[in-house]
């Protein structure tokens, strides 16, 4: 009598609480809803009790996968277009420097070509300057070096008498003064002036003085040597006026 209840009381248990049950037993009496084996207990709508997991579908994680895909896509798509921003800023920001880049070597250039045009002026105004300095110098030399009438300083037209200037003083004009003061001192008013016997023999003789000149270059500074050429060709150009009577 005991052991009867007691089989009755383990059995009543087992079928309420699903215990002391072998494994297949317990599957067919808790399938859908009941114990899994490899999974516990099940609701009987595809879901599991302790993950919640175990009901996905094959269509649920085709979406699942493709709204990844889609939000990958769309995050590549936002990457994309930002990229595409920041380049065209960045080209934009090359230009404008590289417009800057132009404008200031175009500042320069143009600086640089002023400072050109500049100095090429005051190179110019000095060259000027200087043609004009030499041009004074040399119409103060031809003035200096062309002949004239003699002035009474140089030469006594009352007693024909020559007053040579000191460069001319030296010994190795001695012949040629002498020549010369021989000439004038034998002028006459028939043989004097242009075309005369007298005026070719003075022309003759200063030639020859003007070539011992030359000689002597080398010992004489400017001065003394256009002192010198200038009076002898003063000499010359005194002898084509007549003597006075």
């Amino acid at each position: 009598m005991k052991i009867s209840l007691w089989r009755g009381f383990a059995l009543s248990l087992a079928t309420g609480a699903g215990l002391f049950c072998g494994t297949q037993t317990c599957e067919a009496q808790y399938a859908p809803g009941g114990y899994v084996r490899n999974y516990g207990y099940t609701t009987g709508y595809g879901g599991g009790y302790g993950g919640y997991g175990g009901g996905m579908t094959q269509q649920m994680g085709a979406g699942i996968g493709t709204g990844a895909a889609a939000t990958g896509l769309g995050n590549a798509a936002v990457d994309a277009g930002q990229y595409q921003i920041e380049h065209q800023q960045a080209n934009m920001l090359q230009l404008q420097a590289y417009q800057e880049y132009l404008k200031t070597l175009g500042m320069q250039h143009d600086y640089y070509l002023q400072q050109q045009q500049q100095q090429q002026n005051e190179v110019q105004m000095k060259e000027a300057a200087a043609r004009q300095q030499v041009e004074a110098y040399k119409r103060d030399m031809s003035n200096k070096a062309a002949p004239h009438r003699l002035s009474e300083d140089q030469f006594d037209q009352k007693n024909n008498m020559i007053h040579w200037p000191m460069v001319l003083r030296d010994s190795m004009f001695d012949e040629d003064r002498y020549t010369l003061d021989q000439l004038f001192h034998q002028r006459t008013p028939d043989n004097s002036g242009a075309d005369s016997d007298n005026c070719a023999a003075v022309e003759k003789a200063c030639d020859s003085m003007l070539k011992d000149v030359g000689k002597d270059i080398n010992n004489l500074n400017i001065d003394q040597f256009i002192t010198a050429k200038h009076f002898i060709t003063s000499l010359a150009y005194e002898a084509k006026f007549k003597e006075q009577q």
